[in-house]
């Protein structure tokens, strides 16, 4: 892959693990088909989600809960968390 700098090389490998990454204690892979996943490190960004998802679950766009999740630790990164909430069928 065609990348320019060590934080993008670093971001890049860390995207690809995320896709592999299993919710703490449970065995559970993150990606889960019809569901959106967001990770993140700082509490200031999982508020900033959590308007966001929130506002698209006033206007019907996703429904359900939405999971507050630990993952598992990645190689190059650890302490990462995530919010994960069922898309609406009907509006995809």
């Amino acid at each position: 892959f065609d990348v320019d700098g060590a934080y993008n090389v670093r971001y890049e490998i860390i995207k690809k693990r995320i896709d592999k990454a299993i919710v703490k204690n449970t065995g559970e892979r993150l990606t889960i088909s019809g569901k959106i996943a967001i990770v993140y490190l700082q509490d200031r960004d999982r508020q900033e989600y959590l308007e966001y998802l929130r506002h698209l679950s006033e206007r019907g766009y996703l429904t359900g809960e939405i999971e507050e999740l630990e993952l598992e630790r990645l190689q190059g990164a650890d302490g990462l968390r995530a919010l994960r909430v069922t898309v609406e069928t009907g509006r995809i």
